[in-house]
C-alpha cells in the first residue's frame, strides 16, 4: 500500500485512461473501475477505500433502501439524503451508518472548505470523487485537511 504521503494518482490516472470524463461527472469512477488494470497502485488504493465504506453502508442500509427509499435516483448523495429524511423509520444499524457517513463528509467538509473550494469545485458531495479529489492534490493540503482525508 502506498504511504500516507503519496499523493493520489486518481485524477491524472483519469486524465490518461478517461481523458472524456471530469471529475464531476457521474461516470468518473465507473469509468476508473472499468479501467482497472490500466491505473496506478495509489488509485487503486484510493478507489478501494472509497468502495470499503461504500460496502459498508451498503450493508448496514440495504433493507432500509428497499423498504424507504428504493425509487430515489442514485448519485450524488440522493439516497443518503433520503435516508436522512427518513431518520426516524431507519433500522439502527443503518441509523448509524448514516450518523458516521454523514460525520465524515462533514469532518472533510470543516476541514478543508478552501481547498474544496479552490481545487474541488464543482465535485459533488457524497459521493467518494471528493475524497479522491483532495486525495489528487494532498501535497498541497492543510495538515488539518490531509488528516480528515485518513477515513
Amino acid at each position: 500500500a502506498p504511504d500516507s504521503g503519496t499523493e493520489s494518482a486518481c485524477f491524472s490516472d483519469a486524465r490518461r485512461v478517461c481523458p472524456h470524463l471530469n471529475p464531476g461527472d457521474a461516470e468518473f469512477l465507473d469509468c476508473l473501475r472499468e479501467r482497472w488494470v490500466d491505473l496506478s497502485q495509489s488509485c487503486q488504493h484510493d478507489i478501494k477505500q472509497v468502495d470499503r465504506l461504500a460496502a459498508e453502508f451498503q450493508a448496514s442500509c440495504r433493507l432500509d433502501v428497499l423498504r424507504l427509499c428504493h425509487d430515489a435516483p442514485r448519485g450524488s448523495g440522493r439516497v443518503l439524503a433520503c435516508l436522512n429524511e427518513k431518520a426516524t423509520m431507519l433500522s439502527s444499524g443503518c441509523a448509524q451508518a448514516i450518523a458516521i457517513a454523514l460525520e465524515k463528509v462533514d469532518v472533510i467538509a470543516k476541514a478543508c472548505p478552501a481547498e474544496l473550494e479552490k481545487h474541488c469545485r464543482g465535485v459533488p458531495p457524497a459521493t467518494g470523487r471528493r475524497f479522491l479529489c483532495l486525495k489528487s492534490k494532498e501535497r498541497l493540503l492543510s495538515p488539518r485537511c490531509r488528516e480528515a482525508l485518513r477515513l
